[in-house]
C-alpha cells in the first residue's frame, strides 16, 4: 500500500487588529527615524572633527575667512586675496616704484628682480597699454624659518609687489594678503608667527610709503 505525501502549508494568522495602512505608516516612521539617527551621528562626528581641526588654527583665521568670503562675493577671489593701496594723484608709478626700491633697502628687504609685464601684452597699435610692473623681494632670515616649518611656503615666494594702472586710470600698489598663511597655519610657533607678521608689515610699510612718493627712514641698528 503506497502512502501519498501531503504538503503541509504553514498557516499565517493575521491578528484581527492588523491594518495594512497603519503597518505601512509605522515602517515609514521607523525608516525616517533611522535616517535621523544616522544623520545626527554624522553631524556629531563632523562637529568633533571640525573642532579638532580648528583647535590647531589661530582663532583669528575664522574671522579672516568670513571677511574673505564677504569680499569674494562683493568682488572676486583675486581682489579678496590682495591688499591694495591707491597711489596719490601727484605721484607717478615711476616715482612710486623708485620709492619702493629705496624703502625696501632701508628696511633690509632684499630687492630681487622686476618685470614690466605691459611690454609683453599683445595689443593693437592705436590702443594705450596700461602700465603693470611686478617687483620681487625676499627676507632670507625670516623666510628661512618659515621654510623650515613648512617647505610649501616656497610656492608663495618670492615676495612681490604689483604696481599697475586700472581701467579708470588710477594707479595702485598691491600685494598678496599673507594673513591666510600666518593665521591659517597649524600650530605655528610664536617666533615664526612674529617673523611672518614682520614680512607682512614690511611689505605694507613699503607700499604705504611709496604711495606718497616718499622714502621710509632707515632701521636703527
Amino acid at each position: 500500500m503506497k502512502l501519498h505525501k501531503t504538503t503541509v502549508r504553514p498557516i499565517i494568522v493575521i491578528p484581527a487588529t492588523f491594518h495594512p495602512v497603519n503597518f505601512a505608516f509605522r515602517m515609514v516612521y521607523h525608516f525616517f527615524a533611522l535616517i535621523g539617527i544616522s544623520f545626527s551621528i554624522l553631524v556629531i562626528v563632523l562637529y568633533v572633527q571640525g573642532w579638532r581641526s580648528i583647535a590647531s588654527v589661530d582663532t583669528q583665521f575664522i574671522q579672516l575667512l568670513g571677511k574673505f568670503l564677504e569680499r569674494t562675493l562683493e568682488n572676486d577671489v583675486a581682489t579678496a586675496l590682495a591688499f591694495k593701496i591707491l597711489v596719490n594723484k601727484n605721484v607717478t608709478l615711476s616715482d612710486a616704484i623708485e620709492s619702493i626700491k629705496q624703502t625696501a633697502t632701508q628696511l633690509d628687504v632684499k630687492f630681487v628682480n622686476h618685470y614690466q609685464l605691459h611690454k609683453d601684452f599683445p595689443t593693437e597699435p592705436d590702443k594705450k597699454i596700461r602700465y603693470v610692473e611686478i617687483l620681487e623681494f625676499t627676507l632670507p632670515k625670516e623666510i628661512e624659518l618659515l621654510f623650515k616649518y613648512n617647505p610649501d611656503i616656497a610656492a608663495h615666494l618670492p615676495l612681490h609687489i604689483a604696481a599697475y594702472e586700472d581701467t579708470q586710470g588710477q594707479n595702485w600698489l598691491a600685494v598678496v594678503n599673507w594673513d591666510f598663511l600666518i593665521y591659517g597655519s597649524h600650530n605655528l610657533p610664536p617666533e615664526m608667527k612674529i617673523q611672518a607678521l614682520k614680512i607682512q608689515d614690511n611689505l605694507l610699510k613699503i607700499m604705504g610709503t611709496a604711495a606718497t612718493g616718499s622714502v621710509a627712514e632707515p632701521l636703527q641698528k
